[in-house]
C-alpha cells in the first residue's frame, strides 16, 4: 500500500514447488511480489534485468 500499487481484488494461487524443500523466511517475498505485479501488467519484465532486494 505504501508503494502505491494496489493488490488485486481476487484470489491468487502461487505454486511453491517442490514440496519437499523447506520454505521459510523472506526469500520468496520479492519474487512473489514481482510475479503478482507482472501478472497484473503493472511492471513490465525484461530478460536483461536482475531483481535483488528485500521487502
Amino acid at each position: 500500500m505504501n508503494s502505491g500499487f494496489h493488490y488485486p481484488a481476487k484470489s491468487i494461487a502461487i505454486n511453491l514447488a517442490p514440496a519437499n524443500v523447506r520454505k521459510e523466511g523472506a526469500g520468496f517475498d520479492l519474487p512473489m511480489a514481482m510475479g503478482i505485479l507482472g501478472a497484473m501488467g503493472t511492471v513490465k519484465c525484461r530478460n536483461d534485468h536482475l531483481l535483488a532486494g528485500e521487502l
